[in-house]
């Protein structure tokens, strides 16, 4: 890490003191000026490829960006919800930082003509595409290992933010409500409780299917939702925690039975009380 910073601090120290003043020189040749003025927007573009690397790397070093980047995959998250967490945060700066060094060292292989008229600047820029690639090389390294902990962090991370346990406990399937095939409440038509197929695997239903229900409305078999609460806690549609959702309804469950319990004895009592001052 010291390393990688060290290189990082050279390089932007390069730029600062040796490139940019030539990329602010507009004493270029006239029939070299356009490739000369690629040339120094792709410089520019490299510096601002690395610093957002550099920003979005650094993110990941806050506990609360990193337990939300750490947690997100395709299956529980959306696809396009993973693409651009990994391309704007997780890995995709780096591979584009990767990318861009070593087109713009080829890009100025590309003009050996001009490179005789403006020697000065091609000399920097070359020793600026060198470095470039030599940072992103070794910062691939450092992406690598970074991602390395970032994975071995999810079960630390679970104990205090419940949305990394990926998997479900054992005992959530068996609390969410099992319900049978029935023509009138299953259907795409207006005014069905459930949808005529499971979102999961997209079969319809069968009058011997084995449906669970979950507390968010939604209905999936039960060998669907078993296999998908092994990785995942969220419903598979509306990505609200279940095991969150089934307690919240068990402890609602509960009171009601308690308050029902209560009147029923109360009922009694009142009952009990009449008899003996009519005897």
């Amino acid at each position: 890490m010291a390393v990688i910073a060290g290189m990082s601090a050279a390089w932007c120290v390069n730029y600062f003191l040796h490139v940019h003043p030539l990329l602010e020189d507009d004493k270029d040749p006239p029939d070299c000026r356009y490739a000369v003025n690629q040339l120094k927007y792709n410089a520019r573009v490299l510096f601002f490829y690395f610093m957002w690397f550099v920003i979005a790397r650094a993110s990941l070093f806050i506990p609360c960006v990193l337990a939300r980047v750490a947690i997100v995959q395709s299956r529980t998250h959306g696809f396009c919800r993973t693409y651009c967490v990994h391309l704007l945060i997780r890995d995709g700066p780096i591979y584009i930082f990767t990318v861009g060094s070593v087109l713009f060292w080829f890009n100025i292989l590309r003009s050996p003509n001009c490179e005789s008229r403006t020697p000065e600047l091609y000399n920097q820029l070359k020793i600026y595409a060198v470095c470039s690639c030599l940072l992103a090389f070794a910062c691939i390294v450092e992406v690598y290992w970074h991602n390395k902990l970032i994975a071995n962090t999810l079960d630390l991370f679970s104990t205090w933010v419940p949305e990394v346990s990926r998997s479900a406990p054992p005992d959530t399937l068996e609390k969410l409500q099992t319900i049978t095939y029935a023509e009138d409440n299953f259907g795409d038509e207006e005014g069905k409780t459930y949808p005529s197929e499971c979102a999961i695997c997209l079969g319809s239903w069968e009058p011997e299917d084995v449906i669970k229900a979950t507390p968010c409305g939604h209905a999936f078999h039960e060998e669907c939702i078993g296999g998908w609460l092994q990785s995942a806690r969220s419903c598979a549609l509306c990505r609200k925690d279940l095991v969150q959702l089934t307690n919240q309804q068990r402890r609602a469950q509960l009171a009601a039975n308690v308050i029902g319990t209560t009147r029923t004895g109360t009922s009694e009592g009142d009952s009990a009380a009449v008899v003996v001052v009519a005897y």
